[in-house]
């Protein structure tokens, strides 16, 4: 029992780690590209693309080793666990200031990005165009709704 009360102490006083990007660096890495690659669907079909020659090398993950829907489908749950990534303690924002995870406007922005990514897996799992096509809807206006608060150059997360 005292060696499970010292690890619980020991734990209660190590520090979280800190995030190692940016809000501008987490977008740019893994939500940018993977909104792109659902955003394609809305004009072509994931289905359709052809595979690279070495999917296994691709550098487009529809035309990869697990493209198509599977691509489409990846995205989404990135996207959906970027959602807790966005809101790890201690990140900063482009321009230093740390990002703001308690204000109400930050949580619905996220949890509206949590919302779309699960409605865009959803229409990937159902390999349903018209379904991915309402749901990209949904995505842009996550966004666009996050950019419209936290890219203004008052706010915080402004570039």
């Amino acid at each position: 029992m005292a060696g499970v009360m010292a690890r619980v102490e020991m734990q209660a006083q190590t520090p979280a780690p800190r995030p190692a990007s940016t809000v501008q660096q987490l977008m740019q890495a893994i939500l940018f590209p993977n909104a792109n690659v659902i955003f394609a669907t809305e004009s072509d079909d994931p289905a359709a693309v052809p595979r690279d020659v070495k999917p296994s090398a691709s550098t487009n993950p529809l035309a990869g080793l697990y493209g198509g829907w599977q691509a489409v489908e990846n995205s989404s749950l990135a996207l959906l666990e970027s959602a807790d990534l966005l809101n790890l303690r201690g990140r900063a924002c482009a321009d230093g200031r740390t990002v703001p995870v308690d204000e109400s406007q930050w949580k619905a922005a996220v949890q509206a990005l949590r919302e779309a990514a699960r409605a865009t897996a959803a229409a990937a799992r159902a390999r349903s165009q018209e379904q991915i096509s309402e749901a990209d809807e949904q995505l842009a206006n996550s966004c666009s709704g996050c950019h419209r608060i936290y890219r203004r150059a008052k706010n915080h997360c402004s570039r």
